[in-house]
């Protein structure tokens, strides 16, 4: 259940960068908020009922699809697989050793200090502004 709710957060704190790329400053922040409290035990993933449950399987299912068909739409599909495999590749990296180092405070994954960050500008993207 932990374990859980801890991804739930984590999805909710990508969730919240995206937000905060398109400009919601405001929603990112408290999205942000909303999942440390999550990670942190002080709230449930549901209700408790069945019909709760399954909505939040949905709905995470949902967004893997949207958010598939978001990068087809401004990537195409060789944009989108060559995203797909830099994010891998770059959260590979978190794993020295294959072991993760877990951050006692945020309970998020440790980068080690020489992580960069993948690049995507090289690309080819949709207008977007």
């Amino acid at each position: 259940k932990e374990q859980a709710r801890r991804s739930v957060g984590y999805w909710l704190e990508e969730v919240s960068e995206t937000l905060k790329a398109m400009g919601f400053e405001d929603i990112a922040t408290d999205m942000k908020r909303l999942a440390k409290d999550l990670k942190a035990g002080k709230l449930d993933l549901t209700d408790g009922t069945a019909g709760s449950r399954n909505q939040l399987i949905d709905g995470l299912v949902d967004s893997t699809w949207t958010s598939l068909g978001a990068l087809y739409a401004m990537l195409g599909q060789s944009g989108t697989i060559e995203s797909m495999e830099r994010v891998l590749i770059a959260n590979a990296k978190k794993f020295p050793d294959g072991q993760a180092i877990i951050d006692p405070e945020t309970k998020k994954y440790r980068k080690p200090d020489d992580w960069v960050e993948p690049e995507f500008t090289d690309i080819p993207c949709v207008e977007l502004d």
